[in-house]
């Protein structure tokens, strides 16, 4: 089905309020009494640190993974106030400003992720200096930046964010092995302060429900009103209205052409979140999928949400994981060897196992081989006994998602 946008031309939009035109447009109008909630922000807000440590860190360049020892404590040289004012923001509430222009989140959140880069290879060099529990600090800081990507309330924040946290929990998960057992527990305490500040889906949804509604008020509101079209139906000639009227016709009567009017748009975009916002409240494993509406502005971006849930879940798993990991490591140090099962870790390196976002249970564990196995069951919401994903876990990966004591 194609759709006819009615609003698309002018001249269709001042023949519309003609007399003798075939299809009014007396729009509802409901974007004009719609004002976005007023957003309250923290007082500090330590955003302004975050923005200082960015500027701070332009001319910093990540070093490759394979780099040699002496270029990675080259790359951090020279950026002591910058690190100093990432560990401040961390300290304090963050609220990143709600989004006014979507042209200015890009290079904010390129700088988060490079701020998350920067961390990593301070903590390639504790490593090296054999500071190891601050190199897990380094680690997970990551997630607390990443959380502070998301706070703005819209999806691009919150998909930066599970990358800020990729690149972090990949450094700790090669960290890990080389920890102490209170070194560990001084990890999982930072980790789990971090995960505090999260910002869930729900709540990314919301914000992005309300950055859709902003969009269309300032698209809708170039829309003229009946009366400013009749202005401009006044001043076309009678040649460009009868030229207007055949065009018109020609469009309508385009076989598979559907009129389609933004008061449409409006209504099933803010009906069809809501569903969204409701359903990711619920556990992965527990959600139906909401159907589209057949309107053609929310068919466009619908694709992307659907992936947006796997992808936030997967993101909860490697944390969940990481968390596992680390307990695990402690008690094979404190034990001299790997735990029977997860249930071992509790109370006194877990106060609980924390739960498989893909199903109702908690994360699993395995021995193969000799090897303990932790494991999610991951996105095919199939358990495969710690047969891990191949690669970099994605809403269509088959296999389980895995850590390797």
């Amino acid at each position: 089905m194609r759709y006819l946008a009615i609003i698309a031309a002018t001249m269709a939009m001042t023949l519309a309020c003609a007399q003798d035109f075939p299809f009014p447009i007396e729009f509802e109008r409901p974007w004009e009494n719609w004002e976005p909630p007023v957003i309250e922000m923290p007082e500090p807000n330590s955003y302004h640190l975050y923005q200082l440590a960015f500027d701070l860190l332009e001319e910093f360049e990540t070093p490759a993974q394979d780099d040699t020892d002496e270029n990675v404590r080259a790359s951090i040289e020279g950026f002591d106030l910058a690190y100093q004012a990432l560990q401040q923001a961390q300290m304090g509430e963050c609220r990143f400003p709600p989004l006014a222009d979507p042209e200015q989140i890009f290079p904010e959140l390129a700088s988060t992720r490079n701020a998350c880069r920067f961390m990593v290879a301070n903590a390639r060099v504790n490593v090296l200096d054999g500071r190891m529990a601050q190199a897990a600090l380094d680690s997970v800081s990551c997630v607390r930046i990443g959380a502070a990507a998301s706070s703005n309330g819209i999806l691009i924040g919150g998909l930066v964010s599970i990358a800020c946290e990729a690149i972090g929990l990949r450094q700790l998960e090669a960290i890990i092995p080389g920890l102490q057992p209170d070194e560990c527990r001084v990890a999982i305490e930072a980790l789990r302060a971090a995960q505090a500040h999260r910002v869930a889906l729900p709540e990314v949804m919301q914000g992005e429900q309300l950055y859709g509604k902003m969009m269309m008020k300032r698209q809708f509101g170039e829309i003229p009103t009946a009366e400013e079209a009749k202005e401009k139906l006044a001043a076309l000639t009678p040649e460009e209205r009868e030229a207007g009227l055949a065009e018109w016709e020609r469009l309508t009567q385009q076989e598979g052409v559907e009129l389609w009017s933004p008061d449409d748009s409006w209504h099933a975009h803010e009906a069809w979140f809501t569903l969204l916002i409701e359903e990711s409240g619920k556990p992965y494993w527990d959600r139906a999928e909401v159907p589209v509406p057949d309107d053609p502005m929310v068919k466009v971006v619908a694709p992307v949400y659907g992936k947006t849930q796997a992808k936030f879940a997967i993101a909860d798993a490697r944390v969940q994981l990481a968390l596992c990991q680390l307990a695990a490591q402690a008690f094979m140090l404190d034990q001299g060897g790997p735990p029977q099962n997860l249930d071992q870790l509790v109370p006194d390196y877990l106060l609980w196992i924390p739960d498989d976002p893909f199903m109702d249970a908690p994360l699993s564990s395995v021995e193969v081989d000799g090897e303990f196995l932790i494991y999610s069951i991951g996105p095919d919401m199939v358990d495969d006994d710690g047969t891990a994903i191949e690669g970099y876990p994605n809403e269509d990966s088959e296999g389980d998602m895995v850590v390797r004591l």
